[in-house]
């Protein structure tokens, strides 16, 4: 309820929703994570609203970043054009059915991050919330952790999955997120997740890349990452970020 109230609150006439599955996400089965969109666009058609619910992969993390600073550096990077990642195809993905579904031009949204014009005004945006802009120059200015530890594989193979919820934990322990409330957020930390499923990996290559604030916590996140890689010694197929559209 509380996210299409604030939908209708904004008078939003139409709605993409995108609506997470897999173990970083609410719902873990594409089932559940079905039931939920169905619910979610019955409710917006009795209140007025056309609602397009879009259910997404979340069973390994979605961009490479997990972490405060890091996931901006990784946001300005799709804004400033450089759309050959995962993440990158996402955002254009999510951006390109949200413009149709307004009967506008589905390519705009790519045409904005290549000319520098998205970039332009998400700065007009930022500098109006007394955003200091110099931290925002390719990220230089954002916060760094004093300790960055990378994690080699264990062995070759293809990657079979990079477990969501564990990388999501390992994260929040680093810092980056509240178990408690009275916890408190440091925005240095994260972890970088430099493979994706299905693509090839060598023993000792750089799987993780873990910004922590002491070499005590780097050590604990390494193992508890490797818990969460697995490997196949026969090749595995990339997983879709949307898996349906109910």
């Amino acid at each position: 309820s509380s996210i299409l109230s604030k939908k209708l609150a904004g008078g939003s006439p139409r709605v993409l929703l995108d609506v997470k599955c897999g173990s970083g996400a609410f719902r873990h089965s594409l089932q559940e994570a079905t039931e939920l969109a169905v619910a979610l666009r019955a409710v917006g058609a009795e209140v007025g609203i056309e609602v397009r619910p879009v259910i997404t992969d979340m069973d390994q993390p979605l961009g490479r970043a997990v972490g405060n600073a890091l996931e901006v550096r990784e946001a300005l990077e799709v804004l400033r054009g450089e759309l050959d990642s995962r993440f990158a195809r996402f955002c254009l993905e999510l951006a390109a059915r949200a413009l149709a579904l307004c009967g506008l031009d589905a390519a705009s949204a790519e045409r904005a991050l290549r000319s520098g014009s998205a970039l332009e005004r998400a700065l007009v945006w930022l500098e109006a919330q007394g955003a200091d802009l110099r931290q925002f120059d390719e990220g230089r200015g954002l916060p760094a952790a004093p300790v960055v530890r990378e994690v080699p594989a264990p062995a070759s193979g293809w990657v079979r999955r990079v477990d969501a919820r564990t990388v999501g934990n390992v994260a929040m322990r680093l810092g980056a997120g509240r178990l408690h409330k009275s916890d408190r957020i440091d925005p240095r930390v994260g972890v970088e997740v430099l493979v994706a499923v299905g693509s090839r990996v060598e023993r000792s290559h750089p799987v993780f890349r873990v910004h922590a604030a002491s070499e005590p916590d780097a050590d604990h996140a390494r193992e508890s990452l490797l818990r969460g890689l697995e490997l196949s010694e026969t090749p595995t197929e990339p997983r879709p970020t949307v898996l349906l559209e109910p």
